[in-house]
């Protein structure tokens, strides 16, 4: 049996569905496994509320009540973690798949990391969460995803380092090792 993370995701997440965080009864539509939630980390490694991903609870409904019934044995787990690799989504987004709490009862919890280089297609369709919804990304969404894109392909000496300052910089080797290479005898 697979273990239960000891943290309730409730307290964790909340209780109802925003940018980043959606809720799936089940993982399965129309007999097709995992369209939806296919659809759904998509969207969440699209990012376009610029959140840094976001999280899809299996085994909770609409209203953020879970429900009876959810299989969060290894042979679910793996279904869902064989959905990165089944050729569906492109760019393979990062992910991880674990049996989770909520509101006390064992759900499956899809952690979406934000792409660095969107657009994420499912089936070839571009899919986003303008708010607490997933739908087919606007020409504008695309755009914006697209913009984002070119954005990060920088090289890497160019690359931001996030919450970096002056005083992280090691300013006596760099006087010592760069300075004399390119100082200008004037």
């Amino acid at each position: 049996m697979c273990r239960v993370s000891d943290h309730d995701l409730a307290d964790v997440l909340g209780t109802v569905e925003t940018t980043t965080l959606e809720f799936k009864r089940t993982a399965e539509r129309e007999g097709k496994r995992g369209d939806v939630v296919g659809q759904a980390v998509c969207a969440m490694a699209n990012d376009l509320a610029g959140k840094g991903g976001g999280d899809i609870l299996i085994g909770v409904d609409d209203t953020g009540e879970p429900v009876e019934g959810v299989d969060v044995g290894d042979r679910a787990l793996l279904a869902l973690t064989d959905l990165r690799d089944d050729g569906r989504i492109l760019d393979r987004p990062s992910f991880t798949v674990e049996a989770a709490r909520f509101r006390g009862r064992p759900v499956i919890r899809l952690h979406v990391e934000a792409s660095g280089t969107p657009p994420v297609r499912f089936e070839g369709v571009i899919w986003v969460r303008p708010g607490p919804t997933t739908r087919r990304a606007s020409r504008e969404d695309e755009r914006v995803l697209a913009e984002r894109r070119r954005a990060n392909d920088g090289p890497f000496d160019t690359t931001a380092v996030p919450r970096a300052c002056a005083d992280d910089l090691d300013l006596d080797l760099f006087r010592s090792s760069y300075l004399p290479r390119w100082s200008i005898p004037w």
